[in-house]
């Protein structure tokens, strides 16, 4: 819908906020600066997946149960690598995709 739309058009831009309205008041500085990161157009400045798993917020929240095995870690880490070499259509029928199947969508 127009929230996914605007989503796609924000990222186009690289013009991402956070407004308080939509929750992110409540989110962290780090969570912010992570996302800000990995929403970065030019791919040679983004972080890739293995460095974002290193950024602050991830570790302090390291203790935190997945559930997942490391096998199960590394495949998600090989995706999200696969994502950001994929072509750009391919990135925007992903993100599509996801934004219908998510809480917002």
């Amino acid at each position: 819908g127009k929230d996914v739309d605007s989503c796609r058009k924000a990222i186009c831009r690289s013009s991402v906020k956070f407004p308080p309205k939509a929750g992110w008041g409540r989110r962290t500085r780090e969570s912010r600066d992570l996302i800000r990161q990995l929403m970065i157009k030019d791919p040679a400045k983004r972080p890739t997946a293995a460095v974002a798993l290193h950024h602050t917020w991830v570790a302090a929240h390291e203790e935190v149960r997945t559930g997942l095995t490391k096998s199960e870690k590394r495949k998600c880490v090989g995706g999200l690598t696969k994502f950001t070499q994929a072509p750009n259509f391919i990135k925007a029928v992903l993100l599509l995709s996801a934004g219908r199947r998510g809480p917002w969508g």
